[in-house]
């Protein structure tokens, strides 16, 4: 028996996300939808072809435990005794390749993910300030 994995996302991950839409303004990176009330993240992430993808690679290979081949793990793991691994997936969009493309920061335990964090590579050039963007976000939506 297969467990179903649950998928989350951080309120400040949909911000990150316009702010890409706003950057390379294709027909993927819009949702269908406007209105997002009475969706769960889950259901919001299907609507925009991206995100759909991003969203599958990641729970398909937790769920087939390849996930090192999709992520690899994030320098610290402050989380690991609560049972969270903290991790980054490079992502190819517009023909540029991963290594032009975006960057994600989500967390997983044995059957759950949490989208924390989406971003070009421009805006993860600095290691410092990048986590000093996402681990408070981690923080507060464990501590829920």
């Amino acid at each position: 028996m297969t467990t179903k994995t649950s998928v989350s996302v951080h309120p400040n991950f949909w911000k990150d996300w316009k702010i890409i839409r706003k950057r390379y303004k294709g027909k993927e990176f819009i949702s269908i939808l406007t209105e997002t009330n009475g969706y769960d993240d889950e259901s919001l992430m299907d609507l925009t072809p991206h995100l759909k993808s991003i969203k599958n690679i990641v729970v398909n290979a937790l769920g087939d435990n390849i996930i090192d081949a999709v992520s690899y793990n994030y320098d610290r793991q402050p989380y690991l005794s609560l049972g969270w691994n903290i991790r980054k997936m490079r992502y190819a969009v517009d023909n540029r390749g991963k290594s032009g493309g975006l960057r994600i920061i989500f967390c997983t335990n044995n059957t759950n993910i949490i989208f924390v964090f989406v971003a070009t590579k421009r805006d993860c050039a600095d290691e410092v300030r990048l986590e000093k963007t996402f681990m408070p976000r981690i923080k507060d939506y464990l501590a829920k």
